[in-house]
């Protein structure tokens, strides 16, 4: 009987160590493994990502199946790319509902300054920050999404609010990215499904939404740009 018990149990330390290494090797099976963990946890999460670039290709396939897109982030430099296209000009002729808000990029008389914290945190990482340069990348971003503005489709606002990270949501997903003190491309992305994580950080959106409604990016024409 004992000897039975202990192979049994080596057994299923050998299946262990297997599902681990193919964990490390294999993003599909990194994947089962979250899944798995999310149904014995009651969460919501599907995928945890290395970094956006290996988020990129999921974040686009769900853009480009979103009627509803909202997003809250930084710099903004995935607009500066192909990957918000979808966001941006639509797919197949069709136009989703877009909500972008980026950080207010005026300086304060009073309060904190959450661009300049911001800045501050990269210059410890990045030389090239720590003289104003994020504030001018924000403002280029906002000057290039100003061309794309229109009314109840692509809407363009301002937030006065901590960095602390991306949230992207769709109709079906939340992808979190989680900030550090470097940049944010290094850091995990989170997807999660629709459940509590996903409405906490739809409510958090729309609050924020609302907040800066008098911090609204104007249309331009794109030659006036």
């Amino acid at each position: 009987m004992g000897s039975f018990l202990l192979n049994v149990l080596a057994s299923l330390v050998a299946a262990v160590l297997l599902i681990l290494l193919a964990a490390v090797l294999s993003r599909r099976a990194r994947d089962l493994l979250t899944a798995l963990a999310s149904v014995f946890l009651h969460i919501d999460v599907k995928s945890v990502f290395a970094d956006s670039k290996e988020a990129d290709p999921l974040i686009r396939e769900a853009l480009n199946r979103a009627k509803e897109i909202r997003i809250l982030t930084g710099r903004g430099r995935q607009f500066q790319g192909d990957l918000y296209d979808a966001a941006l000009v639509g797919v197949s002729g069709r136009k989703p509902s877009v909500k972008v808000l980026l950080p207010e990029t005026a300086v304060k008389a009073q309060g904190t300054d959450w661009v300049e914290q911001r800045e501050r945190e990269l210059a410890a990482h990045d030389k090239s920050f720590g003289n104003g340069l994020l504030r001018q990348q924000i403002a280029a971003v906002a000057a290039g999404l100003a061309k794309f503005v229109e009314a109840g489709r692509f809407e363009v606002r301002k937030f006065d609010l901590p960095h602390i990270g991306r949230i992207l949501l769709t109709d079906e997903y939340l992808f979190l990215t989680p900030y550090s003190e470097a940049h944010g491309r290094h850091s995990r992305v989170y997807q999660y499904g629709r459940g509590d994580t996903y409405e906490m950080f739809s409510r958090f959106f729309n609050m924020a939404w609302k907040d800066s409604e008098d911090r609204i990016v104007s249309p331009i024409a794109p030659d006036e740009g």
